[in-house]
């Protein structure tokens, strides 16, 4: 019983994953709108969603790549090296 449940449970979250690629469909969107009924669920139940949910989730930005590895390189020279202290 245990084992079918966790196989719909994974398969369950890999068809949702899928459907979100095949339509187009940001993750962070499926997130933020779960977020979203969530708060009025509890706000329908007189709580405050932001102090027992949290603040919404944000879109964070993608670290920027590093197009000239030689001029990254160059940019750290003079950095101690660290040691462990035992």
């Amino acid at each position: 019983m245990v084992q079918g449940a966790t196989g719909v449970m994974l398969l369950r979250g890999g068809a949702t994953r899928l459907m979100e690629r095949l339509t187009g469909r940001d993750p962070f969107e499926r997130r933020y709108a779960a977020h979203r009924a969530n708060a009025e669920f509890l706000a329908g139940m007189g709580l405050d969603p932001d102090r027992v949910l949290g603040p919404p989730p944000e879109r964070t930005l993608a670290p920027a790549t590093v197009t000239d590895p030689v001029g990254a390189r160059t940019a750290v020279t003079g950095l101690a090296t660290a040691q462990a202290v035992v």
